[in-house]
């Protein structure tokens, strides 16, 4: 899906999915949000994206996940909030290390980040063609207009 289509759905999807909710009893549990690459021209909408979240359901830091999954039936949604969000990112990107930087830590949000230890020793302009060869093992490949 286009950007700019994405952007044209997601309101109507939001406002929808707001109208189902406000019908549907509330969850004990969390959501876990999964981010790979979030290229620079994107991290205001993606910064959008996360205040959204955090008003309406807020988010959990990766302790208290960790406490919900040893003991999920003592852990529940706060009030009347839908089911709060865990926000991870995989893969080690560069650009997790910005968002991080440049809000996470503004908004004192945690989050959790997965690294490929694989990925470490990469020189960074290596990294994407590292990962499209190993992780996507060729079915993908090196987008340079970003």
């Amino acid at each position: 899906m286009s950007s700019s289509l994405r952007h044209f759905v997601s309101p109507i999807f939001y406002a929808g999915h707001r109208l189902l909710r406000k019908g549907l009893a509330r969850r004990q549990g969390l959501n876990i949000l999964l981010f790979h690459d979030i290229p620079t021209h994107q991290h205001q909408q993606f910064e959008t994206f996360v205040r959204r979240i955090h008003e309406t359901h807020g988010i959990v830091t990766p302790e208290a996940a960790e406490t919900w999954l040893r003991n999920p039936d003592r852990v529940g949604s706060p009030g009347d909030r839908p089911t709060p969000c865990l926000l991870t990112f995989d893969d080690g990107f560069e650009s997790n290390f910005r968002v991080a930087t440049d809000f996470f830590v503004r908004l004192g949000i945690k989050a959790l980040f997965f690294v490929c230890p694989g990925l470490i020793d990469t020189p960074v302009i290596n990294q994407p063609s590292t990962i499209c060869a190993h992780i996507f093992r060729g079915r993908r490949t090196v987008d340079r207009s970003r």
